[in-house]
């Protein structure tokens, strides 16, 4: 249910305070309620008239609980908050970790075979973890994925420091973009409903 629509069912305004919205629930509940209109059934109108005026009364008061900027374009079509997504200022700070991570594993391990293969490596993991971040595909996430396991492999096999510490500074940037991932998957979802 929309807000404007929630608002109509209620008789209040978009931006009534919540105290006002329950005082306009409690109202409208003691009009249309079932067990107040004696001949109505379960399934009658006065029923629905209930139920709607419950969905209004959620509907603002969820709209109420959603950041003090909410706009239009910020809920879905069932009047709901669209998850925010990651700043760009954000994805570049995860870059910039995987980028300082990728440097110090490629400058303080010996490369077993080849500079181009770290290389190719750190690029797959850091052009998949924050194409995710950006897009939420399910495909860069398996890139990412794959991209650090296989830089565990190499690290652990052949055991250099500058790897493991590597390692351990992408954990947060790759969690930081899966999550931002996930945010602009549930983005996806709730569009196409």
């Amino acid at each position: 249910m929309t807000p404007e629509r929630a608002a109509e069912v209620l008789g209040v305004s978009v931006d009534a305070s919540p105290a006002d919205v329950e005082r306009a629930f409690h109202r409208r509940a003691r009009a249309t309620h079932p067990d107040v209109v004696r001949d109505a059934a379960p399934d009658s109108d006065a029923g629905a008239a209930f139920r709607e005026a419950l969905q209004a009364r959620d509907a603002l008061l969820r709209l109420r609980a959603a950041p003090a900027r909410v706009f239009v374009d910020d809920l879905d079509r069932g009047g709901r908050p669209i998850p925010r997504v990651q700043s760009v200022r954000l994805m570049a700070v995860w870059a910039g970790l995987i980028a300082v991570a990728a440097f110090l594993a490629i400058v303080q391990a010996a490369q077993p075979l080849s500079l181009a293969e770290p290389l190719v490596r750190w690029g797959v993991l850091l052009v998949s973890a924050l194409a995710y971040a950006a897009t939420g595909r399910r495909v860069f996430l398996v890139l990412a994925i794959v991209a650090e396991l296989a830089s565990l492999t190499v690290t652990v096999l052949f055991a250099s420091f500058g790897g493991l510490v590597a390692l351990l500074i992408t954990l947060p940037a790759l969690l930081g973009a899966f999550t931002g991932g996930l945010a602009r998957e549930r983005v996806r979802r709730l569009a196409t409903r």
